[in-house]
């Protein structure tokens, strides 16, 4: 077993096991070790709340569940029940295998503890081998469109198009890295039209670009690295479903620190439409306002004293009293 090797390497036995909340199978590891197992929960937080409510679930439900036939469960309530949790359709008890809600006498939660600690960035690049840093010290402050939907999603051609369409028509200063595999799917000819306003770069170093004093707005697929990166530096966000909806409906709808592109996809007129309100109308003031509240917020949190970091104290405790 690899961790038996580790151990005999160093001398040190394994006395907690801290993972990737994503690799389940950690809590078995543990469990079988008799240490404790601290999972790392990295994307936005609201989708853990789907397993506490779980948990919930599972607890007061339990017991209702039947399989025989009968019209009682096995504590004898009845089973015409249903399950109010928010975001999902009514679900009736009896309709649940008895898998998905074990007796009440099963095991409770795993987690008695769940803190919030900020998640470490990298530090920052001294290189910026694509000029995109030097090239935004040349632009007016709060000026410029940033545009990134990371390493992973792939965006349609059609829809890159319409996008480009609309960053050449608006004339606002644009900054947008776009992966060379994608960089075939641009109109003909949009790279020279908009090269006046606007740079197409293959990477951007995003931390810095979303840091710097030029930047008035982040279009973005939500992937959780880009909203905390563009929370923690007060950039309101544009925000297409593609990829994540439930983050772009947190960040319009919860956080009002952006807005949703209409559709859900990008259109020449769509992106127009968000760029103007989030820039220049009324409404767009306040998501402006509400971006630079929430980064003082997370600035605060996370500052000697704040709540991230007496969080991040408790983890400690717990990992040294092991």
């Amino acid at each position: 077993m690899a961790m038996d090797m580790a151990e005999a390497e160093t001398g040190q036995k394994i006395s907690c096991l801290m993972t990737d909340a994503f690799l389940s199978f950690a809590g078995s590891i543990a469990e079988n070790l008799s240490i404790p197992w601290i999972p790392v929960w990295g994307p936005v937080p609201h989708s853990l709340s789907a397993h506490i409510y779980t948990d919930m679930i599972r607890q007061r439900y339990a017991n209702s569940l039947i399989h025989d036939g009968s019209n009682s469960g096995r504590d004898g309530t009845d089973v015409d029940q249903t399950l109010d949790v928010p975001g999902l359709s009514v679900l009736h008890v009896a309709d649940l295998s008895a898998e998905v809600l074990p007796p009440r006498d099963a095991k409770e939660t795993l987690f008695s503890c769940i803190i919030s600690i900020p998640p470490p960035s990298l530090p920052p690049s001294t290189e910026d081998v694509t000029g995109c840093l030097s090239w935004l010290d040349g632009q007016k402050a709060k000026s410029v469109a940033f545009i990134s939907f990371g390493t992973v999603v792939n965006i349609p051609q059609s829809e890159i198009e319409e996008l480009a369409e609309a960053l050449e028509v608006s004339g606002i200063p644009f900054l947008w890295a776009l992966r060379d595999s994608m960089s075939d799917c641009l109109p003909s000819g949009f790279l020279d039209r908009a090269s006046t306003h606007g740079k197409v770069v293959p990477w951007a170093p995003q931390i810095q670009v979303l840091a710097h004093s030029s930047i008035s707005v982040f279009i973005t697929h939500c992937g959780a690295n880009s909203v905390y990166e563009s929370i923690a530096n007060g950039v309101p966000m544009i925000c297409n479903i593609f990829a994540i909806i439930v983050n772009a409906r947190l960040i319009a709808d919860e956080w009002r620190a952006g807005v949703r592109i209409d559709g859900g996809i990008f259109t020449k007129t769509g992106v127009l439409k968000s760029l103007d309100l989030i820039l220049e109308r009324e409404q767009g003031r306040g998501i402006r306002s509400r971006a630079q509240d929430l980064k003082e917020l997370v600035w605060k949190a996370s500052a000697p004293g704040g709540r991230a970091s007496a969080d991040f104290k408790t983890l400690v405790e717990k990992i040294t009293s092991v």
